[in-house]
């Protein structure tokens, strides 16, 4: 697209940043949706929101460094709350239930993750070990949350397994 085109939607490169983080958020919120289930359990709600959160983060990987740079963590914040605070949510819950460590509060242990997931999209994006369904980034987001290494990547596989079963990837 041209610079001209682009320009002619938006009046700066800050606009269009701006506009697209949204976009990225209202995605990220609907994947989280999308995520729900009644029944799972804060294992299985995490996993799908974190291979959820990974395609809307692949989707969105340039952003995702432009974002941060250009408008600046406290935005990134805002638009990040509500998914955030449904992590946090997932895994309090998963803390009383004992499937998540519990040596930092929620909102602690979501941050660090969140850390994670963002550390883990950039080396994808740079480097060869591709992880585009995110099955390596879950694991790793799952054991750093707590669970025990094969639940968590047998967890993973489960949910990629229905995914695809139900048309989903």
């Amino acid at each position: 697209v041209a610079r001209r085109t682009l320009y002619g939607h938006f009046p700066s490169r800050q606009a269009l940043i701006a506009d697209l983080t949204q976009e990225a958020g209202r995605e990220l919120r609907q994947a989280f949706a999308r995520a729900r289930t009644a029944d799972a359990d804060p294992v299985e709600a995490m996993t799908r929101m974190v291979l959820g959160a990974w395609t809307v983060g692949d989707h969105y990987r340039v952003l995702t460094a432009l974002g941060r740079r250009r408008l600046g963590e406290d935005e990134i914040r805002t638009t990040l709350a509500p998914a955030r605070a449904q992590a946090v949510a997932t895994l309090r819950r998963g803390q009383r239930e004992g499937v998540f460590a519990d040596h930092l509060p929620a909102p602690v242990l979501a941050q660090a993750l969140e850390a994670l997931m963002l550390a883990l999209a950039a080396e994808n994006t740079a480097s060869p070990w591709a992880d585009p369904r995110g099955e390596a980034a879950a694991t790793a987001f799952l054991v750093a949350a707590g669970v025990a290494p094969l639940r968590a990547a047998l967890q993973v596989q489960e949910v990629i397994g229905r995914g695809r079963a139900a048309g989903d990837g």
